[in-house]
């Protein structure tokens, strides 16, 4: 599957490439994006002779038992996170202006693998002595809804991960990319508690120092049931 989207992504840029070169008095605008988007199509390219490196590689070890790699798999990632449970942050956070009390993510469930190095669980939280202050009345209606909204719900997190070579970790990112409420589950509320949650909570990266057992150069990759990292 990897080899047939190889192909497809190099015939998009041979495509791209013939328009580039024969459009009549193409715009400047015009001539970046498609530029732009040889340069992405490349990226990707680059990034699945990598991943087929990889994949070769795990193959190789589960097939031979030569070479070195760390398998990592769903119980031990999501009990991780359990023991960073709970985690609280002030009701301020999500609105400054107008929210008092705290928030607290208080249970994981459902990790599942995903394709790319990346992998998605749901995240439980609750509100404790949300208050309203100062509410002009313009506003009162919407962090009214937002208060209540705030007092029980779930959001799903996507992380993705990579290894930096140089400082010997394992680089990950959480990027919260859906929330459910158990009520007044609107979009408004929805897209207020996403967008606080990205800039205050899940703003940085994470790093874990890599397993002293793995020398060289290390690769990571997801399988159905396991992050791999392994010695290419």
């Amino acid at each position: 599957m990897l080899f047939n989207l190889h192909k497809i992504v190099t015939a998009t840029i041979a495509l791209l490439t013939i328009i580039l070169l024969s459009a009549c008095g193409p715009s400047q605008a015009t001539l970046k994006s498609l530029e732009s988007d040889i340069s992405r199509e490349r990226s990707q390219i680059r990034a699945l002779k990598s991943a087929q490196q990889s994949i070769g590689a795990y193959h190789q070890h589960l097939q031979t038992g030569e070479g070195s790699a760390v398998l990592i798999g769903k119980a031990v990632l999501q009990k991780a996170i359990k023991s960073m449970l709970p985690y609280t942050y002030k009701g301020r956070e999500l609105d400054k202006k107008y929210l008092g009390g705290k928030i607290s993510f208080t249970k994981v469930e459902g990790l599942t693998f995903e394709a790319g190095n990346k992998a998605r669980f749901w995240l439980h939280f609750d509100g404790r002595k949300i208050k309203t202050k100062k509410v002009p009345a313009f506003a009162k209606g919407q962090v009214k809804s937002l208060k209540r909204a705030v007092k029980a719900g779930r959001m799903l997190i996507e992380t993705s991960g990579y290894i930096n070579q140089k400082k010997r970790t394992l680089v990950l990112k959480s990027t919260p990319i859906q929330v459910q409420f158990r009520q007044e589950n609107t979009s408004s509320n929805q897209s207020r508690f996403l967008d606080a949650a990205r800039k205050k909570i899940f703003r940085k990266s994470k790093s874990i120092p890599l397993p002293a057992s793995l020398k060289g150069r290390i690769e990571a990759l997801t399988t159905p049931h396991h992050l791999v990292l392994i010695k290419k």
